[in-house]
């Protein structure tokens, strides 16, 4: 929670001084719909544990809608700078269908089990118009997005808990196009990101169309593809979030 507050921190201090030579601010809220899925394995001071499906195996309920939160900042006619702020909570309950070690404990079968899933998400990053027209644009990006998730057990009968918590920041690395359909009013735009270092693996793609409605005002929509896998500690994660998206944005 500490480094989560400090990393916040810096980004709202890095927000606000940038805003201040932004020519044009855009606040995005999008309604985004995915397919979540998640395997997750919590080791314990050398105790291996399982594998588990966090729908199949703790019964958590995947069908969650997300409200992610985005800030764009334009600066000059080349550089575009976003933040993005995405949280979940999921819960679940389930029957064991077979012995389940997580986090040093041991749910055996038929244990009646509750289970709490949360993850947070914070990005950050910058695109450079590389080569542009006046309907066209194209360019490298970079950044970086802080995760920070748990995943709790709890046996209803006996009472045992065990809890994996995994913060953990991924650089990332990629490329974005746009194109302007109608000057100043509908925009197509797509981004992928994505790292991969030993068996860590990020990729983050997103396709989304803007049309401004009035001045500042606007709708946007479009599909968002993100998936994680990595192992740090004694956790590891394997993960995707993937689905279609509508919102609106406002301009400043």
């Amino acid at each position: 929670m500490r480094k989560f507050l400090f990393c916040g921190s810096l980004v709202a201090l890095l927000v606000i001084c940038l805003s201040l030579h932004a020519t044009l601010i855009e606040l995005k809220v999008k309604y985004w719909v995915p397919d979540f899925s998640a395997d997750v394995r919590v080791d314990d001071e050398g105790v291996g544990g399982t594998t588990v499906d966090i729908d199949e195996d703790l019964g958590v309920d995947t069908d969650e809608n997300i409200f992610p939160v985005e800030l764009v900042l334009h600066l000059g006619d080349q550089f575009r700078i976003w933040f993005a702020y995405t949280t979940l909570s999921l819960d679940g309950s389930a029957i064991v269908n077979e012995d389940i070690v997580f986090a040093g404990e041991t749910f055996n079968i038929n244990a009646q089990i509750d289970s709490h899933v949360e993850l947070l998400a914070v990005e950050a990053g910058i695109e450079y118009d590389l080569f542009s027209s006046e309907i066209f644009a194209l360019g490298p990006c970079i950044g970086a997005i802080y995760f920070d998730g748990s995943a709790e057990i709890e046996d209803r009968i006996s009472l045992i808990s065990a809890e994996g918590t995994l913060s953990t920041v991924v650089p990332a690395i990629g490329a974005f196009a746009r194109v302007s359909i109608i000057e100043e009013k509908f925009e197509v735009g797509v981004r992928l990101t994505g790292f991969v270092l030993d068996d860590d693996t990020f990729i983050d793609g997103v396709v989304e169309a803007k049309y401004n409605l009035l001045k500042n005002f606007g709708i946007v929509a479009g599909y968002h593809d993100r998936s994680v896998e990595v192992e740090e500690d004694d956790i590891f994660v394997d993960a995707s979030l993937a689905g279609f998206f509508v919102g609106g944005v406002l301009s400043f």
